[in-house]
């Protein structure tokens, strides 16, 4: 054996009988008696008080130093909502020897249970957790004169991060109490950090204020903290929100690579891929996102299960029926998220499900910069409608919104769905929606919103056959008698002003009937109240046109007959002509005005070719030349009306008619 040989193994057998001697020596040494003088200790350094209720153990080996403790605790400041900071039921913790001899420290095993954490910060941006030694406290502070030291390499040296080879924590807790009081609870069922085939592996079961969460992490790296690249592979569940995604983190460059990222939330799937640079002073998000399907409710924000717990509030007896909810919500918009980072991302999604139907094949840049958001240009299929468009939203105070949509060759069926209504007519029409406003609610922002609403349409059909409700009354107007109509043209303007939309013109032809509109609907009222004069063409109502009223709350409105107007026509008729016209009036009940003398329905005007014939009408009133047909139904016709407004009548005008007519 070598002189070298021999003094490497004199060495080793040195450190054994050191080690080994320590270990005796340490073994011997009960620490419990010293459990006081300990938790003094760290009263004094912390400033809270420490107290250990349970027994400290020490152990010393070749592979290291174990701790384990039991029932320890630290205090909170007065102002904190409960006595206790902390609390953990047992904490065993074992770090190697040999890499401190290296600046290192290795912690091979780390192990939490029953642990309760409350961080807090009041009014006065205090927090439980910033601690100082008892003696700083009381010590009277005195001027002393500093002399800049030179820094050392140990000065400046990065600090030392700690290596963890196995952690685990089990059925413990740790909340956060913000200044308002607001608390936000993570609970750990059980989370592991612990090797894994050659790398990293970490599980979490947990729920985040009462929403369970689940997390498969896995690195081929063994330390995450030693290296400052590796790659990863990721499974979250967490709501009924899943993502899987695999890439990069970059410690050095703060920077987090998704490529591929898949998340799925109800029927909603979305994938591409999204890297994410933190190290300036916002989070800088760029890539796509892509997909089969989109349904906003899908991501609306998880309830807790608490909160789905709390018992209904038993409801008064008075009122019976209680008020809808609002459309607009009053709740004040905290948009503050949008100025913490920058995005550049490009979507191109199959189908968004909006309102009452959907849009497909929806494409866009999405870009947000100093807090403002912004997708365009936005495109997408309205049925067979190519649409076109962009969406604006700026963090500003008051926040602000602009849309703007063009959908040419639109079919209104499609549109009349999306709008909650049953589609009574088909054909194609020309859709332009520009709108903007401000406010600090959305409530606020729609009434705030100005700008125009103009739809178009030539040619198609009417059919009341299938729908019913709004439809059905909307259908006995355009196409009053039997069959399916040919809806010649249709031209609907508005102009929104601080929430108030007024018609600026609303006309519709058909081979049955013209309807005349006016009215409009309130956004910060959240009603609607327009009125339908109608002048059929094939049906004769002895000179009686009522008009239809549409009134009521914005998403469930009503439909009736515009009883002034009745009652006016009514009488006109009756002392014109004579009681005997009674059965004519109540043919005119249903059917509206016949005749081309009905008041408020212009004739429409023969239009140039190719120009709408209803807005060509609307703008040229004065020119407009009489085409509506004579009827042609007789007497015979008539009773056929009439016979249909006896029906009616509980929907539509049933009180008015009882109190002139009697039963």
């Amino acid at each position: 054996m070598s002189i070298v040989a021999k003094v490497f193994v004199g060495l080793v057998v040195l450190v054994v009988l050191v080690v080994g001697g320590a270990a005796i020596a340490v073994s011997t040494i009960d620490i419990n008696q010293y459990r006081g003088q300990i938790a003094d200790a760290l009263s004094k350094q912390t400033g809270r008080t420490v107290k250990f209720g349970g027994p400290i153990h020490l152990t010393f080996s070749m592979h290291g130093v174990g701790l384990a403790v039991e029932d320890a605790s630290i205090g909170n400041p007065s102002w904190a909502s409960r006595p206790q900071m902390a609390g953990i039921g047992k904490l065993q913790i074992g770090v190697e020897l040999m890499p401190l001899m290296s600046h290192q420290i290795v912690i091979s095993e780390l192990d939490i249970s029953n642990a309760d954490i409350l961080l807090e910060t009041n009014a006065n941006d205090q927090h439980n957790w910033d601690m100082k030694p008892a003696a700083a406290a009381t010590e009277t502070t005195e001027p002393k004169t500093t002399v800049a030291q030179p820094k050392t390499s140990t000065q400046s040296a990065a600090p030392i991060m700690p290596r963890i080879n196995e952690l685990s924590v089990v059925n413990s807790q740790l909340a956060m109490r913000d200044k308002t009081g607001k608390t936000s609870t993570f609970k750990v069922e059980k989370l592991t950090l612990a090797p894994s085939d050659h790398g990293t592996a970490i599980t979490v079961a947990a729920d985040f204020n009462g929403t369970p969460i689940k997390l498969t992490f896995k690195s081929t790296s063994p330390d995450l903290i030693a290296e400052t690249n590796w790659p990863y592979t990721a499974d979250l569940t967490y709501a009924n929100y899943h993502l899987n995604a695999q890439g990069r983190v970059n410690v050095r460059n703060k920077s987090l690579e998704m490529n591929p990222y898949q998340l799925s939330a109800g029927g909603s799937a979305l994938h591409g891929q999204l890297t994410a640079d933190m190290s300036g002073a916002k989070a800088d998000v760029h890539g796509s996102i892509m997909g089969d399907k989109l349904d906003p409710a899908d991501f609306k924000p998880a309830s807790s299960e608490a909160e789905a717990a709390k018992p209904e509030a038993t409801p008064a007896a008075e009122p019976a029926a209680t008020p809808s909810k609002p459309l607009f919500s009053t709740t004040p918009l905290d948009l503050s998220a949008l100025n913490s980072a920058s995005a550049n991302l490009d979507v191109n999604i199959g189908e968004v499900v909006v309102a009452n139907g959907s849009l497909k094949q929806v494409s866009g840049k999405l870009a947000l910069a100093n807090g403002n958001l912004a997708i365009a240009p936005f495109k997408a299929s309205l049925g067979e409608s190519a649409m076109t468009g962009d969406i604006k939203l700026e963090a500003s105070k008051p926040p602000q919104y602009s849309l703007n949509f063009k959908a040419p060759g639109v079919d209104i069926a499609t549109l009349l769905e999306m709008m909650g209504t049953k589609p009574f007519m088909t054909g194609k029409g020309d859709a332009d929606i520009q709108l903007s406003g401000s406010g600090a609610s959305l409530h606020d922002m729609a009434s705030d919103t100005n700008g125009k609403i103009e739809v178009l349409a030539d040619g198609g059909t009417i059919s009341a056959a299938s729908a019913g409700g709004i439809a059905q009354g909307l259908g006995e107007i355009f196409a009053p008698g039997s069959g399916n109509p040919t809806l010649n043209c249709v031209a609907v303007r508005f102009a929104v002003t601080g929430g108030v939309a007024k018609d600026n013109g609303i006309l519709a032809d058909s081979s049955a009937s013209t309807v005349a509109g006016s009215g409009g609907f309130n956004l910060r009222d959240e009603t609607v109240g327009m009125t339908l004069t109608a002048k059929p063409k094939v049906v004769s109502t002895a000179g009686i046109t009522p008009a239809i009223k549409i009134s009521g709350p914005l998403m469930s409105p009503g439909i009736g007959l515009d009883t002034a107007s009745v009652a006016q026509n009514v009488a006109g008729v009756l002392a014109k002509n004579g009681s005997n016209k009674i059965a004519g009036a109540l043919g005119g009940l249903l059917g509206g005005g016949g005749d081309a003398t009905s008041g408020g329905v212009p004739a429409i005007a023969t239009a140039p070719q190719g120009q709408n014939a209803c807005l060509y009408t609307l703008d040229h009133k004065g020119a407009a030349t009489a085409s509506s047909t004579p009827a042609q139904q007789g007497n015979n016709g008539v009773k056929d009306v009439a016979g249909q407004a006896t029906t009616k009548a509980k929907d539509a005008g049933k009180q008015l008619l009882q109190g002139l007519f009697g039963h």
